[in-house]
């Protein structure tokens, strides 16, 4: 099946001494029943826009799409695959772009059309946030001095085409993952979509920031990108009592030393590290659902001892899970 979107970005020029100096984008997308559970656009703020796109597996393999006025954005992939063939209105040359589960991709290319091509076989996640650039120069302006020159290039060349492929860090993630499983509905769903739109900006920018300090790693292929998050996955799934370094790089099909490296590249952590945070945060889901006392949320987390878990559990928080129960159901100060 295919369809076809047109995305518009409809933003005024400060410079130009306008009234309103950031405008809004619009998107629409043609050949779907039930488009709006496809794709999903939030205004936050003017000149700022969140985006989230999920096609199930097999519902939609190819696209056309035109876009005008693009202003900056920021896609985060956190699931299956796709790759981006365009063509610029003007020079009809043909360029294409491919990203991926875990790919944090910064880019501003303006008055394109061509075709995006989706994996058929795995659901396809990513969320994007659309910022107008003049915004954008503003909220770095502070730090013009220290910014690193691809930054630079994003803020200064409105009409050069820009492309830069990131990784997401587990704040992004996580971040990503919250804004496409939100449940609720109404006033409150957009405040909780504002409120994630505002963090997941704010974590980018961070980023962006501290682009110089972050290591290449040009020995990591795509391939092993792959194998790397379905090392990740294989972690999550043996939570209770996960392989060894050597155990998981063979069960990931990825060598010891690409499977380190590139992990903590890619999530920002070593491997016992993330899954010591994932333990974390899947401990307060089983507290917030309820009905689970802290030996048996210990237990279910990977913790032979409840006295090493509430340990691991206050260095992260800074209160014990018994603690945090109270203040949840109780009230108690």
């Amino acid at each position: 099946m295919s369809g076809k979107i047109v995305f518009k970005a409809d933003y005024l020029n400060p410079e130009k001494h306008e009234s309103q100096p950031y405008g809004k984008i619009v998107c629409s997308l043609d050949g779907f029943e039930n488009s709006e559970k496809i794709l999903k656009l939030t205004p936050i703020k003017p000149g700022l826009t969140l985006s989230s796109f999920c096609i199930p597996s097999g519902l939609l393999n190819k696209f056309d799409f035109e876009i005008e006025n693009s202003p900056v954005e920021f896609a985060y992939c956190v699931k299956g695959k796709s790759s981006l063939n365009y063509q610029k209105t003007r020079t009809h040359k043909t360029k294409e772009f491919r990203a991926q589960a875990g790919m944090n991709v910064v880019s501003s290319i303006s008055s394109i059309f061509g075709n995006f091509h989706i994996h058929k076989t795995e659901d396809y996640k990513t969320v994007g946030l659309h910022t107008d650039p003049v915004l954008l120069k503003n909220f770095f302006l502070p730090y013009m001095d220290n910014i690193s020159k691809e930054v630079k290039e994003l803020l200064s060349n409105k009409n050069k085409d820009y492309y830069l492929p990131l990784f997401m860090n587990p704040q992004m993630e996580k971040i990503v993952w919250e804004i496409i499983n939100s449940k609720y509905q109404g006033f409150l769903g957009t405040l909780y979509l504002e409120s994630k739109a505002l963090e997941l900006l704010t974590v980018q920018l961070e980023s962006l920031l501290n682009y110089e300090k972050r290591k290449k790693i040009p020995y990591i292929t795509p391939d092993d990108i792959d194998k790397i998050y379905e090392a990740r996955n294989i972690l999550i799934k043996n939570i209770e009592n996960p392989p060894t370094i050597i155990g998981l790089a063979r069960l990931a099909g990825i060598n010891e030393f690409k499977l380190k490296k590139g992990f903590k590249e890619i999530f920002g952590t070593t491997v016992f590290g993330y899954l010591k945070k994932h333990r974390m945060e899947y401990a307060n889901k089983l507290i917030l659902d309820g009905g689970v006392n802290v030996s048996q949320i210990a237990y279910t987390v990977g913790y032979s001892n409840v006295s090493h878990f509430i340990t691991a559990y206050k260095n992260e928080y800074g209160v014990t899970p018994g603690e945090y129960i109270k203040k949840s159901f109780f009230n108690v100060a």
